[in-house]
């Protein structure tokens, strides 16, 4: 449920879910400011509440979202229904904060290693980081799906642009564009297979694609 659908889209969803007909709500936590939203959820069997990308409750890091605390009205409002905060970037300290400001104070803490196997971690000189950059793309990962991270919303869009003009398929992402186009990015790199995204650290959090 978000801001981009329209009436009869909305209209629709909520008739599958106060049917039962819908296995996963998905909302944004500003939604659960609205007054609407919250008489909705009354009107509906909930099972459990899914916190995703739960450390933007920790008020002193940098992915902050104020809206993030008025999900401590779910625990208000349902206190029959379990809760769960996920979050792969939390300290001992933002575990305590996230179920302090979440009203989750016998909350259980299940702790796994930031090591991922996948992952390989290369650190390599700097001679000529673009013609590097596509050199690594087309010998190693010719055709995969990819983020390439910059510092600056300039570089984002410069150095798609290079590595489009040079045979990958690659399109910038950062805060500074448009929500519409930042939308339309985001979903051709769920959707797409081979779509290198150039962007600033804008992009990333909630993207669930297996391919990267």
């Amino acid at each position: 449920m978000n801001s981009t659908q329209d009436f009869d889209e909305r209209r629709s969803m909520e008739a599958q879910f106060l049917a039962g007909e819908l296995d996963v709500l998905y909302l944004a936590p500003e939604r659960l400011r609205l007054d609407s939203t919250l008489s909705l959820l009354a009107r509906g069997e909930i099972s459990v509440f899914a916190i995703d990308e739960a450390h933007c409750v920790a008020q002193w890091g940098h992915d902050f979202r104020p809206d993030y605390l008025a999900l401590s009205v779910l625990g208000e409002r349902w206190p029959d229904v379990p809760r769960i905060a996920l979050t792969a970037t939390a300290t001992n300290a933002t575990h305590e904060e996230i179920t302090r400001r979440l009203g989750m104070p016998d909350a259980k803490h299940f702790v796994a290693s930031f090591d991922r196997p996948n992952i390989q971690y290369r650190i390599v000189p700097k001679s000529d980081p673009k013609k590097q950059l596509l050199s690594f793309l087309k010998e190693e990962h010719a055709g995969d799906a990819g983020i390439v991270y910059c510092l600056s919303r300039n570089s984002t869009e410069k150095i798609a642009e290079y590595l489009s003009r040079n045979g990958v398929e690659a399109v910038p992402y950062h805060a500074g564009l448009d929500a519409g186009t930042r939308a339309a990015h985001q979903a051709r790199f769920l959707r797409e297979e081979g779509l290198v995204v150039v962007a600033t650290i804008a992009f990333g959090m909630g993207i669930d694609k297996p391919d990267v």
